[in-house]
């Protein structure tokens, strides 16, 4: 015997999700998916990994999510997914990034401060340069920002708070041919990032050449990395004093 047949709209269906928002970086939660058509066996999707999920009833799932996966601001898919491959529609669970007020500490200091940034945050957790620390002894003192400083997010809130604490200026170290001679890890992301931001919260920046193997630049390549240092010094955020844009150099070798 035939069974019912199966009407448009039968299939899996997120109607709402509680909560459908997260600070950055917040304590793990239940994560409540409510919808249509969901089985014993449905499981809650966060970014197409499944999550540990409970079935409650046909129109509701409950889901752990681990505070892990809101360590990055920005719209997270949720789905519901049947053994067979089913799949519902979409839904966007959004973690936004919350960036610190202008605060009267940046204006204490008469002196122009400048802080230097080395930039070694862009790369996998396993990179050397996270030795000891998300993976050690040092796992309970995480930055304010996160470990990874290679998102917009993360740079605009170091920015603030830098500069909310009296903070006027970075110095990154500037790396030639960083992707090519260290791959996994782009030791100009902080950089890069920063330049590209519409809003630098009052704060500057300025390079510091790393000039030591396998990073120094051969005499055919200076004209290449001049004008590289000149893109960024036409920028009106590039630290200046006297007028003149700043440039510092170091040679470890």
């Amino acid at each position: 015997m035939a069974g019912p047949a199966v009407q448009q709209g039968d299939g899996l269906k997120i109607e709402a999700l509680s909560p459908n928002s997260s600070a950055q970086q917040s304590a793990g939660f239940v994560l409540s998916v409510v919808g249509n058509n969901f089985t014993s066996g449905s499981a809650v999707q966060w970014n197409g990994s499944n999550l540990a999920t409970t079935f409650v009833n046909s129109k509701l799932l409950t889901a752990r999510v681990r505070a892990g996966g809101v360590s990055m601001p920005g719209s997270y898919a949720v789905m519901v997914v049947d053994p067979e491959g089913e799949e519902s529609n979409a839904v966007s669970f959004v973690v936004p990034c919350v960036v610190a007020p202008f605060a009267a500490a940046a204006t204490q200091t008469r002196a122009q401060v400048g802080a230097y940034y080395f930039d070694g945050w862009s790369g996998p957790l396993t990179n050397f340069h996270f030795d000891g620390l998300p993976l050690g002894s040092y796992n309970e003192r995480q930055p304010l920002s996160g470990w990874q400083d290679s998102n917009t997010c993360a740079m605009e809130r170091q920015l603030a708070w830098a500069h909310n604490f009296g903070v006027d200026f970075f110095i990154f170290d500037w790396y030639w041919k960083a992707e090519a001679n260290e791959p996994s890890d782009n030791l100009n992301s902080a950089l890069e990032v920063t330049h590209r931001l519409a809003d630098r919260h009052g704060m500057k920046y300025a390079i510091l050449y790393v000039d030591s193997q396998p990073f120094d630049v051969s005499a055919a390549e200076w004209p290449t990395a001049v004008s590289q240092w000149i893109g960024y010094m036409k920028d009106p955020a590039y630290m200046r004093v006297g007028r003149k844009p700043v440039f510092f150099v170091i040679d470890v070798g």
